[in-house]
């Protein structure tokens, strides 16, 4: 079985990794001249939900359709286990931390001591500790009002029904079973849109984004969209260690192809996002879908999603949004069986093993939707070679400049930074802290460089020169 199976999905390989060794290059060459800008916020710099979960929030569903049956979750449930434990950072509107069918899978800062009024563990942030209102500023993450349900103009029951699809306790006797509810997940909330038509700002996605990654998320689930290009958002989602799962976005009539209208974080080329289109209770594309051949990775259940809302209840929500935790709950659970594999490798393993829809040829790269049992399979065959192999970094003085040569045939060039000092690689943050490469041939003072070099694997290595006049 598994044989015919990887046969069967032998085109879809050969076409991703194409792919994939495409937008390596263009990552590599956007690393190298492409230098960090600042955006001022402005009013076309809004990111939204979903407009359609809004003006159908309660559509029935079908007798026939069950989601989580038809991703393969269920299977995946009776099968596989594990106490690894995996935090997905749901950057969204508030999450209900108190909710009984989410609260013990709620994401804990240890380091911070609750109620304090101090930055214990001097990240910036205080009394984070169970994540951040970027919103607000502020450590509280949901809005209720006396009788303890959403305060509307928040929208906090969005971002609480994505939390509820990955990752709603399992086999509590309440509610639902999440995706990942079979495994350690932890759900990290981080809000960064309210207001009645869920609105936020791309800057405070970015410091959201720069909180997860530095506090130890390995998913991040994206359930937002805005059409403006940001080229901040788009060096620190390149410059994470994270797996992006992103929304492909809506529309209230038909959907849009985002490779000719770009949504994004959505419509970004880079290696560790993948962006999910929505099925209807027929399991094809929904009308109201975005899609993308280039763009859009997957597809995933969207459409009248039964899962958790603030206040300890439970509603039906459609859209892209509703998909996207799907294939972030999927991924949990594949980065928990092997944790050797990197967020690229892991995208490409969902697409491989994609279930064919006709709907979905020409609308996505997998032609397919999520199927989390063949998924498992696939990672389990071994049949993806393992990165452990540092990129290679020569670093030489010539005419008084310093001349640089990297490479790495593997997972690809990730990061290439440098600071001043003899430094160690803890200094670098993992590739988020330090002065971008933009060319290979640099003018620098005299002094001794250190220089940082990692792959999409999270292979790293250092090197230093000493310049002299």
């Amino acid at each position: 079985m598994k044989l015919f199976f990887l046969l069967l999905n032998k085109h879809i390989r050969n076409k991703f990794i194409f792919k994939k060794q495409f937008l390596l290059g263009l990552v590599l060459s956007s690393l190298l001249l492409s230098p960090i800008t600042t955006y001022a916020t402005n009013k076309s710099d809004i990111m939204h939900i979903d407009p359609i979960q809004k003006s159908q929030q309660r559509v029935l569903s079908s007798k026939t359709f069950d989601p989580f049956t038809f991703v393969g979750a269920t299977t995946a449930w009776s099968s596989y286990e594990s106490e690894k434990e995996i935090i997905v950072a749901v950057i969204d509107t508030g999450i209900d931390i108190s909710h009984e069918d989410l609260a013990s899978n709620i994401w804990t800062n240890t380091l911070e001591i609750p109620g304090n009024g101090i930055d214990d563990d001097g990240n910036g942030y205080v009394d984070d500790q169970n994540g951040w209102n970027f919103y607000d500023n502020s450590p509280i993450l949901c809005s209720y009002n006396e009788k303890g349900t959403s305060n509307s103009a928040n929208n906090d029951d969005h971002g609480t029904h994505v939390a509820g699809i990955i990752g709603a306790i399992g086999n509590n006797g309440v509610g639902i079973n999440g995706v990942a509810s079979n495994v350690q997940v932890k759900i990290m909330p981080l809000k960064v849109t309210g207001g009645t038509n869920g609105t936020g700002r791309t800057s405070s996605l970015i410091k959201a984004i720069q909180y997860a990654s530095n506090m130890g998320a390995s998913i991040c689930n994206i359930s937002l969209n805005t059409s403006t290009y940001n080229e901040e958002l788009y060096l620190t989602m390149l410059k994470s260690n994270m797996l992006f799962v992103c929304s492909a976005g809506n529309q209230k009539t038909n959907g849009v192809n985002i490779d000719e209208i770009p949504t994004y974080p959505a419509s970004f080329s880079l290696p560790n996002i993948i962006s999910v289109s929505a099925l209807d209770t027929h399991g094809q594309l929904a009308s109201y879908s975005n899609y993308g051949n280039d763009s859009v990775e997957i597809a995933a259940p969207g459409s009248s999603i039964y899962s958790t809302l603030v206040g300890n209840t439970y509603g039906r929500f459609t859209g892209t949004s509703m998909a996207t935790p799907f294939v972030s709950g999927a991924s949990a659970m594949l980065m928990t069986l092997n944790s050797k594999y990197y967020p690229s490798e892991i995208k490409q393993i969902l697409v491989e093993s994609s279930t064919p829809i006709s709907s979905l040829q020409g609308k996505v790269v997998s032609s397919g939707a999520l199927n989390i049992t063949n998924a498992l399979s696939l990672l389990e065959t071994g049949v993806h070679e393992k990165d452990i192999t540092a990129p290679k970094l020569k670093l030489s003085k010539v005419n008084g400049q310093i001349s640089i040569q990297v490479s790495d045939k593997q997972s690809g060039v990730k990061s290439l930074l440098y600071l001043k000092g003899n430094r160690s690689k803890t200094a670098f943050k993992k590739g988020q802290l330090g002065t971008d490469v933009t060319a290979l041939t640099l003018d620098l003072e005299q002094g001794t460089y250190t220089f940082y070099c990692s792959d999409w694997a999270g292979n790293d290595v250092i090197k230093t020169i000493t310049m002299s006049r």
